[in-house]
């Protein structure tokens, strides 16, 4: 699992703590430097006071206060080429359309392990470094 570390900033946005918990011992333990909120409006206000102080979303679709797509497409207002990784276990479809075109954003059904979240992750920081992108 070498190929999938990184040292990017993640804002990890997840309402279940044990999930919460799991995720963020994953990153850091593959070298990512993380900050966890619990809520779509927590989320919100960490972003919105640095939103350079990331470099990938991994937000829950369902979330109190703030759904994770709205928390996304403000993210988009403020950083239009940001990465965001998208997770739910009640999305079967995945993402709404005007999300889901979006190259900078991607979709991880729960559940999901270890290996399965860090290579998507990994792919998105990878596409975005890539592409030159900065948003």
């Amino acid at each position: 699992m070498s190929t999938l570390t990184g040292t990017e900033r993640i804002l990890v946005v997840e309402d279940e703590e044990s999930i919460l918990e799991l995720t963020v011992r994953i990153l850091t333990r593959s070298g990512y430097r993380v900050t966890a909120v619990r809520d779509g409006m927590d989320a919100w206000h960490t972003f919105h006071r640095s939103p350079d102080a990331f470099d990938l979303a991994f937000v829950d679709v369902m979330l109190p206060r703030l759904s994770g797509l709205r928390f996304g497409r403000r993210v988009r207002m403020l950083r239009p080429g940001m990465p965001i990784l998208y997770t739910s276990g009640f999305a079967p479809n995945g993402l709404p359309r005007d999300q889901a075109e979006d190259p900078w954003t991607a979709f991880l059904a729960k559940p999901y392990g270890p290996e399965a979240l860090l290579r998507h992750l990994r792919d998105l920081l990878d596409r975005k470094r890539a592409a030159g992108a900065e948003g």
